[in-house]
């Protein structure tokens, strides 16, 4: 079952937690950014969520945006991490939980960002577009050359 956190939870697991966000991304986040990040658990503005089986952790990061120009507000999960293989039907079952959740908080779109097989079947279990690709340059990497 999909649970999301409280802000003081968040906090108090902080340490526990932040090396699955450092792990799942695809760049390096400075510890100066790490803070803003738990920062923005604090007031709100992301959102931890966990699940549980067989007595490992895993957790979703999610984040909401408007978008303007395009009229919409969209939930982006911005890291999904686990430290072992978790079965594709209780990743099924949280992102319908996900979905459900952010269309109640009135999103009409959801975006993410992966570079695994596991992701994208479950996205296209949902209907996901899944054909798109994400180009990111990372620019501090480029001053370092």
């Amino acid at each position: 079952m999909l649970s999301k956190m409280y802000p003081d939870q968040v906090s108090d697991q902080w340490e526990a937690i932040r090396p699955g966000i450092e792990s799942s991304l695809p760049y390096t986040i400075s510890e100066h950014n790490m803070n803003k990040l738990l920062e923005e658990f604090m007031v709100g503005n992301m959102q931890c969520w966990v699940l549980n089986q067989d007595g490992e952790t895993y957790a979703i990061i999610t984040t909401m945006t408007n978008n303007d120009f395009m009229g919409r507000k969209i939930l982006i999960i911005y890291s999904i991490y686990g430290y072992k293989q978790v079965q594709l039907s209780m990743w099924k079952n949280a992102l319908t939980s996900l979905i459900r959740w952010s269309k109640a908080q009135g999103c009409d779109l959801i975006t993410a960002q992966a570079d695994n097989a596991v992701a994208a079947r479950l996205a296209k279990a949902f209907n996901a577009v899944t054909t798109r690709s994400i180009i990111l340059y990372d620019l501090h990497k480029e001053e370092e050359s």
